[in-house]
């Protein structure tokens, strides 16, 4: 599920061939593009990273944000994955 979208109404992306597509149309495409792995954890059956990334828009803005990324992993395939961004105690945005 995702909400990087115009309208932020939720797209469901289901199967490898789409999640793929989606990182390549929707992530990966992004000029000027840059993610800073800050933290990873993993365990034998779960994976916790933070990072920061940042890109520029079409109009020259630059666009930063902190997220999390959490996965459980059973039977060698991803059953649980939830993911935020960070946002502090006054309501702003890493």
């Amino acid at each position: 599920i995702s909400t990087l979208t115009e309208n932020r109404k939720p797209i469901y992306v289901r199967g490898r061939q789409a999640l793929k597509e989606f990182f390549e149309s929707r992530i990966f495409s992004l000029e000027d593009f840059e993610v800073k792995l800050n933290q990873w954890a993993e365990t034998e059956n779960t994976l916790m990273i933070v990072e920061s990334l940042k890109t520029k828009s079409i109009n020259g803005d630059v666009g930063e944000v902190s997220f999390y990324d959490n996965w459980v992993v059973r039977d060698r395939k991803i059953a649980v994955h939830f993911a935020g961004v960070i946002q502090y105690p006054d309501g702003t945005y890493a």
